[in-house]
């Protein structure tokens, strides 16, 4: 839709996406999907819910992708985060 609109061919976009931002529009969307799904974790959505409200069929998927992305499974994300906070409390108090 967005190259009808814009009048390029796919492959035009593509090419001029990659140039303009250094990373092909796929990748660019994955990584953007991952960023607003740590967002949601860390405001402590259920997997399952985090991972419907990004569009994947089941959460393994989506937990797979995560733990590709960031080297860690969702789950350990949110408990880093957890304690994170906590610490910075503390130190805060």
């Amino acid at each position: 839709m967005l190259c009808e609109t814009i009048k390029v061919s796919p492959r035009h976009f593509r090419r001029l996406f990659t140039e303009a931002f250094g990373v092909c529009p796929k990748s660019w969307l994955k990584s953007e999907r991952m960023v607003y799904a740590r967002n949601l974790l860390r405001g402590g959505l259920p997997l399952k819910d985090v991972s419907e409200r990004l569009g994947f069929i089941c959460t393994k998927d989506f937990c797979r992708e995560f733990r590709r992305c960031y080297g860690l499974s969702p789950s350990t994300f949110r408990s880093s985060e957890t304690m994170r906070v906590m610490q910075h409390l503390d130190r805060a108090s």
